[in-house]
């Protein structure tokens, strides 16, 4: 069997990137509503996510075997590996560009009165705000996790995101002390509007977090702990090529959702602010390479979650609702089947 010339073919899993990059293109795009063009933003970032829980992960499933020419064939002409650098090259690269993008429209929130938070921008009365809100509707959910030699990592859910918690101390034998907070949006949403004053506020809940880390760890000393965030991706083994025939495909599709969180961790995105001996007991716990397992970014990660950004703002920040239309020959009382075959 021959094998096929990359120069020839474009590679499914690089077109499919640059497809995703066409989604990036419209969050830039001034002629979209302001909170449409977030909302791409998080489209984008839940592609990516997808993407490397099924796609990234095959690749790196073929990357252990020997590289065949069937296997070559299976990914137009490239080595697994090969292929593999070249994804993180082209997703760093668009990371870049998501940063800058998502940069330019705060500035743009912030130009129609809607501005977004940090602990160190509250005024006095937010701050009594924000500690309210975390210890009456923030503090029962929290889940924190210390972290030495006799607590390693526990097993992390793909595509949560944690807080990693430096310089809290030495335990009794001299080891030094990390922790990680599982930030809970599941439950509560990403974002927390703050008290009107001429303008719209808002945090995101990593921050309600960051600001109220004194009451998280009380028992701890608190001046000089710092919180990144990461999160990570786990292979979900739902690549539908793979499928054996001989079983029925729902258990195969629900083999692989349970698979997402049991599968191994394929990425991590984490803050390019965290230390590094953090960032590198992360790595180590996880099993993750520097080279294979690292996708640097800003503060905030899963912006997937600005597609449920507060509707804030004027009605023109959205698109307008389409009403619904009647079909003539569809209806409540009549069977579309029917219509089907009649017209």
């Amino acid at each position: 069997m021959a094998t096929i010339d990359q120069k020839h073919f474009i590679n499914r899993d690089l077109s499919w990137l640059e497809f995703n990059a066409r989604v990036l293109q419209e969050a830039e795009d001034s002629r979209n509503p302001l909170l449409e063009r977030l909302n791409f933003l998080g489209i984008f970032s839940s592609n990516v996510d997808e993407f490397f829980r099924v796609r990234y992960a095959a690749i790196q499933r073929l990357a252990a075997l020997e590289d065949t020419r069937k296997v070559r064939n299976q990914l137009g002409g490239w080595h697994a590996d090969e292929l593999l650098n070249e994804i993180r090259e082209v997703v760093e690269k668009q990371y870049e560009e998501v940063d800058r993008i998502y940069d330019m429209l705060l500035a743009e929130l912030k130009d129609e009165g809607i501005v977004i938070l940090k602990p160190e921008d509250l005024t006095d009365g937010q701050k009594e705000f924000i500690r309210d809100y975390y210890v009456q509707k923030v503090s029962p959910s929290i889940v924190t996790m210390i972290l030495d030699a006799a607590h390693p990592l526990p097993e992390l859910s793909d595509s949560r995101i944690y807080l990693a918690v430096s310089n809290l101390g030495q335990n009794s034998k001299s080891e030094t002390l990390r922790a990680l907070v599982e930030v809970p949006s599941m439950l509560m949403g990403r974002f927390v509007e703050l008290p009107k004053y001429g303008k719209q506020y808002v945090m995101y809940l990593d921050d309600v977090i960051r600001a109220n880390l004194e009451y998280v760890f009380f028992i701890f000393k608190t001046q000089g702990i710092t919180a990144h965030a990461f999160k990570i991706s786990r292979d979900a083994e739902m690549d539908i090529d793979t499928y054996d025939l001989s079983r029925n495909i729902l258990e195969r599709i629900h083999q692989g959702l349970q698979g997402r969180k049991e599968g191994d961790p394929v990425r991590m995105n984490f803050d390019r602010a965290m230390p590094e001996d953090m960032k590198s007991y992360l790595l180590d716990q996880l099993g993750l390479s520097n080279e294979e397992g690292m996708q640097p970014g800003g503060r905030y990660h899963n912006k997937r979650d600005l597609m449920k950004f507060p509707d804030v703002g004027g009605p023109h920040l959205r698109n307008a609702s389409l009403e619904s239309l009647r079909h003539p020959d569809l209806d409540m009382d009549r069977s579309i089947l029917k219509a089907l075959r009649k017209r």
